[in-house]
């Protein structure tokens, strides 16, 4: 018997996605649920709108491989301590992994995210000047100001 892919499950799991697309709608934070390759499954509504800072940053100096490396690495957490984590990606926004377990096995995970905990204009002036590095200012404070504060 085959044996369906995530991605081949989630669309049979109506209730699965109405889950997901709650906690965006609640949290204001995108939700996407990735596979173990780091390909993106399923993303809420708003996953493109609000990950433009994220855009800006991969574009500019961070490759999206670094960003698959830090979920990976959140996953190995999140399974280690049995819980969803809380923890920085690696630009420094915050963001919740959580693991997709199927039978005891690690089929993808879920990584909420960007949100910040403090208001942007609490960042330090070198903490700006690492994230602006050539790029252009409007854009950069325009995509920042996307970001959901909690």
């Amino acid at each position: 018997m085959a044996t369906l892919s995530l991605s081949e499950r989630i669309k049979n799991k109506s209730d699965a996605i109405k889950d997901m697309s709650s906690f965006r709608e609640t949290n204001r934070i995108p939700l996407r649920l990735m596979n173990l390759r780091g390909e993106k499954i399923w993303k809420s509504n708003s996953y493109d709108l609000r990950a433009s800072f994220c855009q800006l940053i991969q574009s500019t100096r961070r490759p999206t491989r670094m960003c698959q490396m830090a979920h990976k690495k959140a996953v190995q957490e999140s399974i280690r301590w049995g819980e969803a984590t809380i923890g920085r990606c690696c630009s420094s926004l915050m963001q919740i992994t959580a693991p997709v377990m199927v039978d005891g096995r690690l089929e993808g995970y879920l990584v909420a995210s960007p949100f910040l905990l403090f208001d942007p204009s609490e960042l330090q002036p070198e903490e700006l000047e690492l994230l602006q590095k050539r790029q252009e200012k409007r854009k950069f404070e325009k995509a920042l100001a996307s970001i959901s504060i909690f």
